[in-house]
């Protein structure tokens, strides 16, 4: 029965494998890493096939473990974005390894208690076994380092990959006993089709859920275009009524004047924002000193700036200062007092604008970021959508968080 299982698992582990590797190879170049994983999908299909074929042929089988901990080493540091230099250091250690055991020995296939006949790694074989998790190792930490980093859809997939991997890992302490030489059956070895399982599901779940952002994302730019079309006509149909009102009010008491000239400069704010936030942008990053642009967009308001001397970000000069000139301007219309503060974090530049003021409503705080939701009576309801638009331009985003000593914080995050 044990036996059974065993070959049961391994055989799975092999069809599901060569399915999910033959289907990414399919579509190959439709997300990061998908061909060094289809790589590696294939060298564990393969050393499975060994476990099931005892004999010269799953000896070279299980040679590869290096070899492919080695590709595994490239699709984690493709999807992490992150750990590039590694990769040729992964192929020729797991290449090295995986070439001595194939020309000394991996080691031999024993027969063992309830499981039939198992593989016991035996000198170049212990030393390939070994890079193998060292490399395996690296590839998750790779994974690891980049979800605590990550937001949204790829933090998530990255989370399940990480999980599979632990899995994959796991799983690889099943051939621990015989080197060891404690009689016990293989028991971790079964997880290795619930491996390719949480792999497959990982990868097909969040290539779907990458079509759909792509598809949201296309809609957003047609209902942009609409409504860039649209702000155009209303800008063009109001400013020549507006300019007949401050004309005809010129005679009126000073304090009609007064008003009416600042109703005619909010609608002739809002029009502005309607009109940069519809139309396409494109960004022009360069360094970016950071002090310097707080206190350019800072202008005449009062700000502590308390960002780091030295400290850049990489950013559109123009963007960047109207981003932070948005935060700065609704921090300092809430009262009390505003700072800037930065502060380097792993793979980001964090930009935090706060102030002491009454705070954010709670009945908008899910939907601040949308446009036409505004924080104070005079706002145009354009301001933190058009910083959202700013971030997602540079890759980044835009969050309400909280700091102490402060009710209403906004984090600008910059990748690197």
């Amino acid at each position: 029965m044990g036996q059974t299982a065993l070959q049961t698992a391994m055989l799975m582990t092999v069809l599901g494998s060569a399915a999910l590797a033959a289907f990414l190879m399919a579509r190959a170049g439709g997300s990061a890493g998908s061909r060094p994983l289809a790589a590696f999908l294939a060298a564990v299909g393969l050393w499975a096939s060994g476990l099931l074929l005892p004999g010269r042929w799953g000896m070279a089988a299980m040679s590869l473990e290096a070899l492919g901990a080695g590709v595994f080493v490239h699709f984690a540091a493709r999807l992490a974005q992150r750990g590039g230099r590694l990769v040729p250091w992964s192929y020729a250690a797991g290449g090295a390894a995986t070439l001595a055991a194939l020309i000394s020995g991996p080691g031999v296939f024993v027969d063992w208690p309830g499981a039939g006949m198992l593989f016991r790694h035996e000198g170049a074989g212990l030393v390939c076994g070994a890079v193998a998790a060292m490399l395996a190792g690296a590839g998750q930490a790779l994974l690891i380092g980049a979800w605590r980093e990550a937001r949204g859809l790829l933090k998530r997939q990255l989370a399940v990959v990480a999980v599979s991997s632990g899995l994959g890992l796991a799983s690889a302490m099943g051939l621990a006993p015989p080197v060891l030489g404690i009689a016990v059956y293989p028991w971790p070895l079964l997880l290795l089709p619930a491996y390719v399982a949480v792999l497959t599901y990982g990868v097909l779940r969040y290539e779907l859920m990458a079509d759909l952002e792509r598809r949201r994302a296309e809609a957003e730019r047609q209902r942009l275009a609409e409504l860039g079309a649209l702000a155009a006509t209303v800008a063009h149909d109001l400013r020549n009524p507006l300019n007949i009102i401050g004309m005809a009010v010129a005679g009126a008491e000073p304090a009609v004047r007064a008003e009416v000239r600042t109703q005619i400069e909010r609608m002739d704010a809002l029009v502005r924002d309607l009109l940069d936030y519809a139309k396409p942008w494109r960004i022009e990053s360069a360094a970016v000193p950071l002090t310097e642009a707080v206190a350019e967009a800072a202008g005449g308001h009062p700000v502590d700036n308390e960002t780091p001397a030295g400290l850049e970000v990489r950013a559109d000069p123009l963007r960047l200062h109207q981003a932070l000139a948005n935060l700065i301007a609704n921090a300092t219309a809430a009262g009390g007092r505003v700072a800037v503060l930065a502060e380097r974090v792993p793979g980001a530049v964090l930009v935090h604008v706060c102030d002491d003021g009454a705070g954010i409503p709670p009945d908008i705080r899910a939907t601040l970021f949308q446009p036409f939701v505004s924080r104070g009576p005079n706002g145009t309801g354009l301001g933190l959508a058009i910083v959202a638009k700013v971030m997602a331009a540079h890759g980044g985003s835009a969050a309400l968080t909280s700091r102490p000593g402060w009710t209403t914080c906004f984090t600008l995050r910059f990748p690197e």
